[in-house]
């Protein structure tokens, strides 16, 4: 997952062309992100931050070019564990394995810290059955997730999107030696506060199902909102949107070193 260890990615533009489309195009250079994780843990208890640094702000509504994505303290109680600050929401799978990431994060779906309070849970993990479960309230967003302008309520001047409940349950069983199957279903409610308008109440649920069988992943996800969030729909027009969807499937497979995903 995301977070589970440091990297670097450097962006590199070179155009083809000083002009496309009557456009001038330039070349750059710059350090597209660096991250490190940072963790200190002393018997049940712990702190875990993850700061992100780059050459240029990666939205507008970032507070700088330099920001912290997750950071909380914890304390672990067998199978629970409960984190207190910025912590990513957990709504519906959390990520698609690969480096970059997937399109629902320029929705504001995925990789979206906020600022409150996660409870966890992980019953049987090496048992041929069992659970992980999410409880999650968050007072407002982290401000810091990866979706694109007029994707979601933060892109918005002076919103924010608050009293965020989020929770999760993701039961799982072992079939045979080589299969694992999973259910997830996920639910999420949060207001969203937006100048000049009436507070919106927006709710989610999510339902994905996951296959892995030896060296391959299969999964599916759909995703489903009612409420608006945003000020004018992303899709066209002028009215903002009552309900949304949202469907990710996907698969990988590995042989050695190699992953194709």
């Amino acid at each position: 997952e995301p977070g589970d260890y440091q990297y670097g990615i450097i962006d590199w533009y070179q155009p083809l062309k000083n002009q496309i489309g009557g456009e001038d195009k330039k070349s750059n250079f710059e350090v597209f992100e660096a991250k490190i994780r940072i963790d200190a843990e002393f018997k049940n208890y712990g702190v875990h931050i993850l700061p992100i640094v780059r050459d240029t702000k990666e939205r507008g509504f970032f507070p700088s070019v330099a920001w912290i994505q997750e950071t909380y303290a914890f304390a672990k109680f067998e199978p629970v564990t409960i984190k207190v600050g910025k912590v990513f929401a957990q709504l519906g799978r959390f990520w698609d394995n690969s480096f970059y990431g997937n399109a629902q994060e320029y929705d504001g779906l995925k990789l979206d810290p906020n600022h409150g309070v996660s409870i966890e849970g992980d019953i049987g993990p090496e048992e041929r059955m069992g659970l992980k479960f999410f409880a999650q309230y968050f007072i407002n967003d982290g401000v810091t997730n990866y979706s694109l302008p007029g994707r979601d309520t933060m892109s918005i001047m002076d919103a924010r999107r608050r009293n965020y409940f989020v929770g999760r349950v993701e039961p799982f069983v072992k079939v045979g030696d080589i299969t694992t199957l999973k259910l997830g279903v996920s639910g999420g409610y949060f207001q969203a506060d937006i100048p000049g308008t009436d507070r919106q109440d927006v709710g989610r649920v999510s339902v994905d199902a996951t296959a892995m069988v030896e060296n391959f992943t299969g999964w599916a996800e759909y995703t489903h909102q009612f409420g608006n969030h945003l000020e004018t729909s992303p899709f066209g027009g002028t009215d903002p949107y009552q309900k949304a969807d949202w469907v990710m499937i996907g698969g990988e497979y590995t042989h050695g070193m190699l992953t194709v995903r």
